[in-house]
């Protein structure tokens, strides 16, 4: 008798189910500039056109290449609040009072223009600018309350219709929710125009907007995801709950829709709304609360945070099972039986079921606490 007490003891102590939602995710690569300073916000993320990345941060304008990273700050020191890259590989920023770009000079470095010290319109040194919109024929500067409009030639500022969020581009267009308004429509050939039945979302924040189809998606911060097509607005159903602050949108090249939220990380969703991926601190983000996403040109997912900057390997077919609590601890061996897959660790023997992906994947172990899977 006391040697079957031993026995179950045993198998409690030493043999540990896996959660019923544990999800194997892509990779995390956690990437931090070495200068000092670079740790904090994330606020905009761009690739120009050879391939370097480039980050606004709190202490300046970050580049890299995979090989190192420089910084290059504002003249007066200021957040670099958002980044864009035109087709002519000229790099704009925005801060509080400032904004301008970089470009290339003949010897190979970056020489700066300073756009809003070339105007003389007063408004512009108690404005910030927050996001910036490349045109065909053009560049948007936007603030909350003010457009500034760069040809190429000279500066025209724009007073909007109200308080005006991020804008996106439509065509040669640009769409701009409106704070207690609408969504209204502009192009320096054309003025403000609302965009019919969009006044059902006056007293939304909306955090973004992104085409889907023959429409386009819009997120708000507080009441869901809706969905707006010639003229007709509707709810659109998808996994994430009511009351979860959405903060930035995304759509990707695979279709997927990247949503990054208030504290509680991003999630991936199909076109249906439900979830690929939940992307958080304890699946391996190094922080809760999304300032920025960007699809780089290999398809991988960059996520500008309130504290640093991860990358989402979703070009990899590598998926992982990796938890920052409950560790797996080290792992050892594994062996598929019965529709099983049995993880020995330096921790226990875990299990993980998988019966209807058995026969298309190939499963293999990993250090420090995971094991992964190649779809």
């Amino acid at each position: 008798m006391d040697n079957c007490r031993v026995v179950v003891f045993a198998c409690i102590v030493f043999f540990w189910p896996l959660s019923q939602n544990a999800q194997e995710l892509p990779q995390i690569i956690h990437s931090q500039p070495k200068q000092e300073g670079a740790s904090g916000q994330a606020w905009g993320i761009t690739q120009d056109n050879n391939g370097v990345m480039w980050f606004a941060r709190n202490s300046g304008l970050y580049a890299w290449d995979s090989a190192e990273t420089q910084r290059y700050p504002l003249p007066d020191g200021q957040i670099v609040r958002c980044v864009a890259i035109d087709k002519k590989n000229r790099i704009y920023v925005g801060g509080y009072g400032a904004f301008g770009y970089w470009d290339v000079t003949p010897k190979g470095g970056l020489r700066y223009h300073a756009l809003s010290q070339s105007t003389e319109l007063q408004s512009i040194g108690t404005e910030e600018i927050w996001h910036i919109i490349t045109l065909p024929q053009g560049v948007v500067f936007q603030s909350f309350s003010k457009i500034f409009y760069y040809d190429y030639q000279t500066v025209t500022e724009i007073t909007p219709p109200g308080v005006i969020l991020f804008g996106i581009r439509f065509g040669e267009d640009v769409l701009f929710p409106v704070l207690d308004k609408g969504i209204y429509r502009w192009s320096p050939r054309m003025d403000f125009d609302i965009l019919p039945q969009t006044e059902q979302l006056a007293g939304q924040r909306i955090a973004g907007m992104v085409p889907m189809g023959e429409g386009w998606l819009v997120a708000t911060e507080q009441s869901g995801i809706w969905y707006y097509e010639k003229g007709n607005l509707r709810q659109w159903q998808n996994d994430i709950a009511v009351g979860i602050q959405i903060n930035k949108l995304s759509l990707m090249k695979n279709g997927m829709l990247a949503v990054g939220t208030i504290q509680e990380g991003v999630y991936l969703l199909n076109h249906e709304g439900t979830t690929v991926y939940h992307l958080n601190q304890k699946t391996g983000l190094a922080n809760n609360t999304i300032l920025s996403l960007f699809e780089d040109r290999q398809g991988n997912l960059w996520v500008g945070l309130d504290k640093g900057i991860d990358l989402v390997v979703l070009s990899s077919p590598l998926l992982f099972f990796s938890r920052k609590e409950n560790s797996l601890g080290t792992v050892y061996t594994g062996a598929f039986y019965d529709e099983t897959l049995y993880v020995g660790t330096n921790q226990g023997l875990f299990t993980a079921r998988r019966k209807e992906e058995k026969h298309h994947s190939i499963w293999y172990l990993a250090a420090k606490g995971r094991y992964g899977r190649w779809m």
